[in-house]
């Protein structure tokens, strides 16, 4: 038979799609699972730049002060941070921590996003919103 195509043409044919069809869910899978990544390297990235600052203004000593803006809320703890949202666009990155040497003014500080200030009082580190 000239000019047909057998059965076994629609069946490759077939196998070609399905196999398209998966490998672009798959694709489609790992978008979501890298942007959720790039999200938590660039929350821990703002973490520790935060958490830089606090040391660097305890190691520079009495007067020294840094003004800047954080995005997400933040509890600072002894010698620790803690970046949390609960309004985030990805919902398993409520919160990162990071860690920092200085002595505080106080145990723990709560702040919103927004404007921050970092200051070094008296050799102990007093942080606040702006």
């Amino acid at each position: 038979m000239k000019g047909s195509i057998g059965i076994e043409t629609i069946a490759v044919v077939m196998l070609l799609l399905a196999m398209f069809v998966i490998i672009n869910l798959s694709i489609i899978n790992n978008t979501d699972l890298v942007n959720a990544l790039s999200e938590q390297f660039r929350l821990q990235a703002e973490c520790k730049k935060v958490a830089g600052i606090i040391s660097g203004i305890y190691s520079a000593g009495d007067g020294a002060k840094w003004q800047g803006e954080i995005d997400r809320n933040a509890a600072v703890y002894s010698d620790y941070i803690d970046l949390w949202d609960g309004n985030s666009g990805f919902p398993e990155l409520k919160s990162v921590y990071c860690a920092f040497y200085a002595d505080l003014n106080e145990s723990d500080f709560n702040l919103a996003s927004g404007g921050i200030i970092v200051e070094n009082s008296s050799g102990k580190v007093v942080i606040k919103n702006a």
